[in-house]
């Protein structure tokens, strides 16, 4: 019986299989908003820039990538130096930087405190506008700015309660700003896996761009990482799986412009990165272009699927309780995922194999965080 058992749950995989996933994506989070069904046009729109920091990153023009320009060197003016004492810092900048056609300023150490927004508004407004005089023709944002620069959920409280509410005055008094800038650049970076709260933190930041806006047209490019942000122990420059990865560049299509995808060189060891074409991220980076005709008809073919998948295996595949995991690299973590997008067993790992126990029958997508990447394997539990 057992045997007739997982022979059913097999083909009943194979047959629904293409069905099944797509309803797992998109119920991750189960995306739903007024531009749900936004379409683009036949000349896609939808830019996504290249910020990769990975050693030996290619140029990616090629693949329709955009170049954009960030300063790290602006990352530390001083806090509250008049301006006149930060402007050759920012003149050198522009000065080098006069071919760029986009320019992203990051300036994160300035204050917003009540007492001092006034004049961090007045310097960020200075900066602009001693970049124009060296930068004619380059369009120019801030990161994470006029939005609250800072990744905050109190934008996702409830609408009129006082944390949203103190959230969009601190906005109403960058008001001059939304204006000012050429593009809107928010931080969309990812601090743990909980998709459903990401995507809520998303759509509270694009409502309260429009609202700031009113009715000027800026376009919105998001900020986001393959990895997890360096900000917390639990996820520490782990690698984002490539379904959740796929999710958010899905969720930033329907209701933004385009996004910046931004990376250091750092795993959570200090490790140095290497940028590879196997790279998971990288792979449905690709896949998700293809899917809405970003990629130019002369792109490389680097759609393909890792090599090292082969060396990762979950086993015995279908198991009745015990399984063992195996890898050629670290693991960090094991997810199982259900066809609800639910994350239904999460097991800290840090080593290269583990014997674990689940018991709950059904077909999930194994989700296994290395130090080379995040993979995944089709994984059932039978009786």
């Amino acid at each position: 019986m057992k045997k007739i058992t997982t022979f059913f749950l097999f083909c009943f995989f194979i047959v629904f299989n293409a069905n099944a996933v797509c309803r797992f994506i998109d119920s991750i989070g189960n995306i739903k908003s007024d531009n749900a069904n936004k379409t683009k046009s036949a000349t896609n729109t939808f830019k996504i820039f290249n910020q990769i920091r990975y050693n030996k990153t290619p140029d990616l023009s090629g693949y329709g990538f955009i170049p954009i320009s960030v300063p790290p060197q602006l990352l530390m003016i001083d806090t509250v130096a008049p301006y006149a004492t930060l402007f050759p810092e920012v003149v050198k900048y522009a000065k080098a930087n006069v071919s760029a056609d986009y320019i992203c300023l990051d300036i994160e150490k300035w204050s917003y405190a009540t007492s001092q927004i006034s004049a961090t508004r007045k310097k960020l407004i200075a900066v602009l506008d001693t970049t124009r005089v060296y930068n004619t023709h380059s369009l120019l944002g801030y990161y994470n700015v006029p939005n609250k620069p800072a990744y905050q959920w109190s934008s996702i409280a409830p609408a009129g309660s006082s944390a949203y509410t103190n959230w969009q005055a601190l906005n109403d008094s960058l008001s001059q700003l939304y204006r000012a800038v050429d593009f809107i650049a928010p931080s969309f970076y990812a601090y743990d896996n909980d998709t459903a709260s990401w995507r809520l933190f998303v759509q509270a930041n694009v409502s309260e761009i429009k609202r700031k806006l009113n009715g000027i047209t800026r376009p919105v490019y998001g900020f986001i990482w393959p990895q997890y942000h360096n900000s917390t122990t639990s996820f520490n420059l782990q690698f984002i799986d490539t379904v959740r990865w796929k999710f958010q560049l899905e969720t930033l299509y329907r209701l933004t412009d385009g996004v910046i995808i931004w990376t250091s060189n750092k795993d959570s060891a200090g490790n140095t990165l290497y940028f590879s074409t196997s790279m998971p991220w990288w792979i449905a980076t690709l896949n998700f272009m293809k899917q809405h005709g970003l990629l130019p008809d002369s792109s490389p073919n680097l759609i393909q699927t890792p090599s090292v998948q082969s060396d990762i295996s979950v086993f015995p595949n279908p198991a009745s309780g015990s399984f063992s995991i195996k890898s050629e690299f670290r693991i960090n973590y094991l997810e199982l995922i259900n066809m609800n997008g639910q994350t239904v067993f999460h097991r800290e790992i840090n080593a290269r194999e583990a014997s674990l126990f689940f018991n709950s029958p059904g077909l999930y997508l194994a989700v296994m965080n290395t130090e080379n990447g995040t993979f995944t394997r089709k994984f059932i539990i039978q009786r």
